[in-house]
């Protein structure tokens, strides 16, 4: 696993950022189907038995997680885009996928427009 530490300097005095800061983000799916977001061995945060992936059409990945935050997320972008046409091509998935296929989207660049041409 990779990590890098922030330095609090650079995050000001927002506490929430002094932490060490993992690249190992990963889903696992709980025997209930729960989708569990973690932090190599940590959990971070139980989303639930459906996930939400916000995207563009040439597979851009901009937020994944919970359905209500990642709606918040894009009603707030849509707001702050009003005029634009900056979010005319973002979709958003709410399902269920393969969690290895989860993991591949949050984890490899580039992955998610070949999974859309696979599967869309």
């Amino acid at each position: 696993m990779v990590e890098r530490w922030v330095i609090p300097e650079a995050v000001g005095s927002n506490p929430r950022l002094r932490h060490k800061v993992s690249v190992d983000l990963h889903y696992k799916v709980d025997e209930d189907g729960l989708y569990i977001l973690y932090d190599g061995e940590d959990v971070l945060y139980v989303i639930g038995e459906e996930i939400a992936v916000l995207f563009s059409k040439d597979g851009i990945l901009f937020k994944h997680g919970s359905k209500a935050s990642v709606e918040k997320y894009f009603v707030e972008v849509k707001q702050k885009a009003a005029g634009t046409d900056l979010v005319d091509d973002w979709m958003m998935f709410v399902g269920q996928l393969p969690v290895e296929e989860l993991n591949k989207m949050i984890s490899t660049s580039g992955y998610l427009p070949l999974y859309l041409k696979v599967y869309t």
